[in-house]
Formats: C-alpha cells, sequence, structure tokens
C-alpha cells in the first residue's frame, strides 16, 4: 500500500473548489476542552466561510466567538493512473483547509445579502422570492487567516 501527497498552491483552483463545494467540517474547540466537528453547508466569499444558523440553534450559542477554528472540504476525484506510476492508486481526494477565527457578522444588511447568495446556492433557483429564509436566520464568518490544500492519492 502506498500513499501520495500532493501540496496544492494554486489559489483560483482552490476558490473554484470551495465555490462549488456545498458541505464543509467545521473543527472548534467546545466546553470543557472537547474538539467538535461538525458538518455544515456554507457560502464562500472574499476568501472567507460564511455559516447559517435557525433562530433557536442550541449550537450557535455554544460557539466561542472571536477563536480559532477550522473549516475543511473534502472532495473525491477521479483516479488516473499513468504507466510510468509504480502503482495503481484506488483514491485521490482533494481537502482544502480554512484556518481562521470565528466572528458573529453584526450588520444587518451584511447579513440580508449574504442569505441571499446562500439561499441561491442551495435553492438552485435565481429568483428567490418566496424562499423561506427561517433556517438561516444568524449568520457568522470565518476570517480566513491561511487556506491549505493537498491531494492525496494511494492503494
Amino acid at each position: 500500500m502506498k500513499r501520495e501527497i500532493t501540496q496544492i498552491r494554486d489559489l483560483e483552483l482552490m476558490e473554484s473548489e470551495l465555490v462549488s463545494a456545498k458541505v464543509g467540517v467545521l473543527a472548534m474547540h467546545g466546553q470543557d476542552d472537547k474538539i467538535l466537528q461538525l458538518p455544515m453547508t456554507f457560502y464562500y466569499k472574499d476568501k472567507n466561510i460564511f455559516l447559517f444558523f435557525e433562530e433557536d440553534n442550541d449550537l450557535f450559542e455554544t460557539l466561542q466567538f472571536n477563536t480559532n477554528v477550522i473549516f475543511t472540504i473534502y472532495k473525491e476525484r477521479k483516479v488516473r493512473t499513468s504507466k510510468k506510476s509504480e502503482y495503481k492508486a484506488t483514491y485521490k481526494f482533494l481537502i482544502i483547509s480554512i484556518y481562521g477565527v470565528i466572528k458573529k457578522i453584526e450588520d444587518s444588511k451584511s447579513t440580508e445579502e449574504l442569505k441571499n447568495f446562500y439561499a441561491e446556492k442551495y435553492s438552485g433557483k435565481k429568483s428567490l422570492q418566496g424562499l423561506d429564509y427561517s433556517l438561516i436566520n444568524k449568520a457568522v464568518l470565518i476570517d480566513t487567516e491561511e487556506i491549505k490544500a493537498v491531494e492525496e492519492s494511494g492503494g
């Protein structure tokens, strides 16, 4: 069994994958210093991740704002083997991790605009008239400090 890991430095590629991805994993310290890992839908814009919560979401209440978090997406990729390769890979995937600080968005105008972008991404509709926004009442952002991407293949 062999495993190859390649660092990706192409920011355009990373951003296009973040724009098209539908779900990621938010990792953060919770109470009692336990690490929480939560799958979340998100919206990516201007090198930041935006997350949305329902009005009475218990998770929102437990967030420790202005602390470091990691948000990661995973994307399976097609395995292509070359004749020069020493082994035949059976899996290949891309991992993009965003390291940053989680913050509340206080500006209601910005929140409304972000809700529209988020709703458009997940509803698949160009017209947002008549959509139920009750699931995206509160917004937070991950203020990106660093983006890392790797591609892993193995088998």
